[in-house]
């Protein structure tokens, strides 16, 4: 079996043809999660039942860095937007696995909780899309 590796580096994220690659948190620096489940099964009272599937595709895309970076001072700024000006599109590319996470439009669903210590924090950013699209790049 051959041995893998990974490199944070070589995760890029942009939203609104900004990238983000500085100042990431250390654990969890971009998470995205669909807003629904794939399929749910309804039982019926004679012990078959029904799969039912979802088309929804929207998602959560949580970004996630230390309070003194540039890219958190940048989110601030792209948050402050008109509504007009701040729905575009995400990218999240993984060059370590060839994997690409895309939205054609996301916008601001939640500034960051604020809090302050004898350390700098961390701030959580998020984001929203109707459509994430997962794919593996040359599969």
């Amino acid at each position: 079996m051959a041995l893998k590796s990974y490199n944070s580096k070589l995760v890029t994220v942009t939203w609104l043809g900004r990238t983000f690659g500085e100042g990431r948190a250390e654990s969890g620096f971009v998470k995205t999660a669909y807003n629904a489940e794939v399929s749910t099964f309804q039982p019926n009272a004679e012990g078959g039942g029904t799969r039912n599937t979802s088309n929804n595709k929207s998602a959560k895309i949580t970004l996630k860095f230390t309070q003194a970076s540039d890219s958190h001072r940048l989110m601030t700024r792209l948050f402050a937007l008109s509504d007009a000006d701040n729905v575009g599109a995400f990218e999240m590319r993984d060059l370590n696995g060839n994997l690409l996470e895309r939205a054609a439009s996301a916008w601001p669903q939640k500034r960051p909780d604020s809090e302050y210590s004898a350390t700098s924090g961390e701030r959580e950013w998020v984001l929203e899309t109707d459509e994430l699209i997962r794919e593996v790049e040359g599969a």
